[in-house]
């Protein structure tokens, strides 16, 4: 078997792809029908089908390069650029093709813009490849195509490519070519596979797997560039830790080991953190009803947050150690997440007398404050996220499909219906205390038999 067969195998052999495949595919059959049909146009939706395609794809060549073993093999250098051109070049010409059909037009435009929108789709095919190899945290810009095509649907950016594509197109082409010879550049230089060998880098569906992130996150602080604690910091937590007693010196220690310390010390990325909410607010303004998600999507990231409850190494605290520290750790966590959620919607508040009105597709769209009516819904969604994990510790897969799931069924059900609100029969601030004490009550029970009577090793 030679190298490149034995790594097209990790592709049909991951059942993760299969679900990858299944995307691509629908995408594909979308684009496909659509572009028949003359309705949807092929160059956004290409768009974000390459960027998906050229993550995950070249996830899981950064995935390979990285084992010592892979380093050893003979001709596995010349690998990734074969599967990565190969794939690459497949797909973009399935776009091209979809672009020309969709144009409608003689032979010779058609053609035309099956090449610029072949070019299209190669750029945005190595930009993500490149986002891959270059960051290890990359798993983060996959959720930039849901902006990307909220966005793009909002400025009619199908209608600036397609007369990019067709008025620009020696610039398309131009860029399209660099973006290729760069890309072989980087894919087929001798050093590719020493730059990554043994490196800690995210694999293509690491961020799925709690243990693995769990991993990649003590890799990282273990870098003194990543753990940064300040002097005065350390000592803060440090005496709090050592004067306290029972369970409260057992809480702060949970909460400096979950990262406190790191994010107290990191005093520019809250500027940082401040721009990018003013900006993520200006932008939420325009979306109309679709930005009330904005409230739910804080709960359901709490995901990956580890309690301290199980353990795969003896600590000093007992079971109600970890009961009362975990139990800190959450409502700390959650009043975290409520308090930026909350943040977001006064900035828009702040920001609806000023800014202007936006011409959207040939109608005006107006600039609407979220509603701060809805900033409890992280303090019930988070407790229940956080069950969610403690109950599912061992199938983290699992929690996620759920999540993944959850919001489909919970954003018609708690935000639509936020219209009607004023006519609910019971006070609307009664309801949501309820609802929040409920799903509080929910998780402290949980959390309390998982600590109290529950197996606390984190590998069983």
């Amino acid at each position: 078997m030679t190298a490149l067969a034995a790594n097209l195998k990790h592709y049909y052999q991951r059942r993760g792809f299969w679900v990858i495949s299944l995307v691509l595919g629908g995408g594909i059959a979308l684009g496909s029908a659509g572009a028949v049909a003359g309705k949807l146009h092929p160059l956004l939706l290409g768009g974000a089908f390459m960027w998906v395609a050229g993550m995950f794809i070249g996830a899981m060549q950064v995935e390979v390069l990285v084992r010592p073993f892979a380093y050893c093999l003979p001709g596995h250098g010349r690998v990734p650029a074969r599967v990565l051109f190969g794939a690459g070049l497949l797909f973009a010409g399935v776009w091209g093709t979809l672009c020309g059909v969709y144009s409608r037009a003689d032979f010779a435009t058609a053609a035309l813009m099956g090449v610029s929108g072949f070019f299209l789709s190669t750029i945005m095919y190595w930009a993500a490849v490149w986002v891959v190899f270059r960051f290890e945290n990359w798993a983060a810009a996959i959720g930039l195509v849901v902006f990307g095509v909220v966005i793009g649907n909002m400025v009619n950016a199908e209608a600036h490519l397609t007369r990019l594509a067709a008025e620009g197109w020696q610039l398309v082409v131009a860029a399209g070519i660099a973006a290729n010879f760069a890309a072989w550049r980087l894919l087929s230089g001798a050093g590719l596979g020493r730059r990554y060998c043994g490196r800690m880098w995210m694999g293509a569906f690491d961020a799925w797997d709690k243990e693995r992130m769990a991993k990649f996150g003590q890799a990282r602080i273990a870098k003194k560039k990543a753990f940064g604690v300040l002097p005065e910091v350390e000592r803060f937590f440090l005496a709090r830790i050592s004067g306290g007693r029972g369970a409260v010196r057992y809480a702060w220690g949970n909460w400096y080991s979950a990262g406190a310390g790191i994010w107290a010390s990191r005093r520019k990325e809250w500027v940082h953190f401040a721009v990018i909410w003013a900006v993520l607010a200006g932008c939420m303004g325009y979306m109309g009803p679709a930005a009330a998600v904005v409230f739910l999507m804080p709960g359901l990231m709490v995901v990956q947050t580890r309690l301290g409850v199980h353990s795969s190494m003896l600590v000093a605290g007992g079971r109600k150690e970890r009961f009362w520290s975990g139990l800190v750790l959450a409502v700390l966590t959650c009043v975290f997440v409520t308090g930026s959620v909350t943040l977001l919607a006064v900035l828009s508040v702040l920001l609806e007398p000023v800014m202007p009105g936006l011409m959207i597709r040939g109608h005006e769209v107006a600039y609407r404050a979220l509603d701060v009516r809805w900033f409890f819904v992280p303090l019930a969604v988070a407790p229940v996220v956080l069950a969610l994990g403690l109950v599912f510790h061992r199938y983290p897969r699992l929690v996620f499909g759920v999540l993944m799931g959850g919001p489909a069924m919970l954003f018609p059900l708690v935000f639509v219906g936020g219209r009607r609100m004023p006519e609910l029969a019971v006070d609307p601030v009664i309801a949501a205390a309820v609802v929040v004490a409920v799903c509080w009550a929910v998780f402290a029970g949980v959390l309390r038999y998982v600590s109290l009577r529950g197996c606390l090793a984190r590998h069983a």
